[in-house]
């Protein structure tokens, strides 16, 4: 088991290279909740605290609404 500070390291360490790697693909990597919502991707940004986990898992109550990711999305045109 890795413990959460070397996880913590490794994200640390790996942001950048992804970042660099999707932008190289013209796209972009941002810290977000995603959702799907009737065919379509909602992004919610925010920082690191506000409640976006939180957010998704009440939308995720809703019959309409689908998961996509809580920590990072990936967007191009």
């Amino acid at each position: 088991m890795i413990a959460a500070s070397d996880r913590a390291q490794l994200l640390t360490a790996l942001v950048p290279v992804l970042d660099r790697c999707v932008v190289e693909r013209n796209a972009a990597m941002i810290h977000a909740a995603t959702v799907s919502y009737r065919g379509h991707g909602i992004a919610l940004p925010a920082a690191g605290g506000t409640g976006k986990t939180s957010t998704i898992a009440k939308l995720m109550k809703l019959p309409e609404f689908g998961f996509m990711g809580d920590d990072w999305a990936f967007i191009d045109s």
